[in-house]
């Protein structure tokens, strides 16, 4: 028995080791820039981060920094020229979609170095910090800095940071991984819904919100850091309901399998 586990974990690690060490890198970016005639942007990936910025200008700028991990330059090569990049601006929204190649994933007895191969696309955007955004990723950490409008974020696996951004309406999910949010706006009173389905949510705000907070876990604890001036109508281990202000605006937190952090900015 002890001969066949060795000989099992020998052959994992050649194969390991032989597939690695001749695997080629290429990296390639695109830039674009589009202007803003319209009011909505979205956004499609399958692996890779989107980091976002709303500014002052009209222009949306777009950089995609294509990696590709082969067994050869040339199939590299040959790869990203079959990649289909699509940026399209028609009927009031900018969207980019992007059609990959299918490739073969790794697989542990095989010795050919074509099952070795990986594509990623991380973006850089910039845009007027009044679009509306919307962005879908399958595997990958979103980031946004600065929106003025509505957002729709979702990633499968990943982390979402939400800084300086405040509307009437903001949602994101993420089936694993982790929210951060940041709500420091005098006065909102929007709506903003935070899903996650195992991991964690943290909520950063200011006390000068005009809201009713509810979170919520259901295997998990709530922790609440607040003044303690600020009384909630429900504190329990896995649950808070908690109203700021006038309570005109509204705030969820959910979680399935993981805690959920609410705390004030000191």
């Amino acid at each position: 028995m002890r001969i066949y586990r060795a000989l099992f974990i020998s052959a994992a690690l050649l194969c390991f080791f032989v597939s690695s060490a001749s695997a080629y890198i290429l990296r390639r970016d695109i830039h674009r820039s589009v202007k803003a005639d319209s009011s909505f942007f979205s956004l499609e990936n399958r692996v890779g981060s989107v980091s976002l910025d709303g500014y002052s200008g009209d222009t949306i700028k777009i950089t995609a920094r294509f990696k590709i991990r082969a067994p050869s330059k040339s199939k590299a090569r040959k790869i990203f020229k079959k990649i289909i990049f699509d940026l399209s601006n028609k009927d009031g929204e900018v969207s980019i979609k992007t059609d990959l190649p299918k490739v073969r994933q790794t697989g542990l007895f095989s010795f050919t170095h074509e099952v070795r191969t990986t594509i990623s696309i991380d973006y850089n955007i910039f845009l007027p910090s009044g679009t509306n955004v919307k962005i879908n990723t399958l595997n990958g950490d979103i980031n946004v800095n600065n929106l003025e409008a509505p957002f729709l974020l979702k990633t499968g696996v990943g982390d979402i940071d939400i800084k300086n951004s405040a509307d009437e309406i903001g949602k994101a999910e993420i089936s694993r991984g982790k929210i951060r949010c940041e709500l420091l706006s005098p006065g909102w009173n929007g709506n903003l819904n935070l899903w996650v389905g195992s991991g964690e949510i943290s909520l950063l705000l200011t006390e000068e919100i005009n809201a009713v907070l509810t979170a919520k876990s259901d295997k998990g604890r709530v922790e609440l850091d607040v003044d303690n001036r600020i009384k909630p109508e429900v504190k329990k281990y896995d649950r808070m309901k908690i109203t700021f202000g006038s309570g005109d605006g509204k705030i969820n937190l959910d979680n399935i399998r993981g805690k959920v952090i609410v705390e004030t900015a000191k």
